[in-house]
């Protein structure tokens, strides 16, 4: 297409009109292609919401059912991760955020440490075994012993079957030899 320079004013307007939108539409398609970058887009200006200075642990048992509370000072390193970077790191399953602290929620399998300290000898089947937790309430099974019910007087098995509070690891072992004999 050939304008000369006597072409009416229209027809120069149109010329004008159809490279400035090619221009337009080439510089659309090389900024939607990712070959130029936006000035903005290439520094990191995403700012993320910083965790508060005090976490709140909330560990839920699962056997026991406790719940126990741990509060701490966010260290420096941590200061700079956002609260849903650590809650990913302390596996929460849920967390809650104020000025003040971050409230992780964990749900860990097992009894809580309290209840582990208590230990009692009973009956798994036809086996004496040794379980953490209190007779008659939670308990999670510690260790399996050799020794068998066969072997045991009727008083021994009543006992057992009550379950026999320990106090200590000396008397745990005092006991299982008591059963051995």
């Amino acid at each position: 297409m050939y304008f000369a320079k006597g072409g009416s004013r229209s027809q120069r307007y149109i010329y004008a009109l159809i490279v400035f939108m090619g221009v337009v539409l080439l510089l659309v398609a090389v900024r939607w292609s990712g070959l130029v970058k936006d000035y903005y887009s290439s520094q990191e200006t995403t700012i993320l919401p910083q965790a508060p200075p005090l976490i709140v642990e909330n560990r839920q048992y699962g056997i026991c059912g406790h719940t126990i509370q741990q509060n701490r000072e966010l260290t420096a390193e941590f200061r700079t991760l956002s609260p849903k970077e650590i809650a990913q790191l302390y596996n929460a399953n849920t967390y809650q955020v104020s000025q003040e602290k971050l409230q992780l929620f964990c749900d860990y399998p097992g009894l809580c440490p309290e209840c582990q300290k208590h230990i009692f000898v009973s009956l798994d089947g036809d086996e004496v075994v040794v379980y953490s937790g209190v007779p008659g309430g939670p308990h999670e099974l510690k260790e399996r012993t050799q020794i068998r019910v066969d072997n045991l007087p009727p008083q021994a098995v009543e006992d057992l079957q009550a379950g026999i509070p320990v106090a200590d690891s000396e008397e745990l072992l005092h006991i299982l030899e008591g059963l051995m004999n």
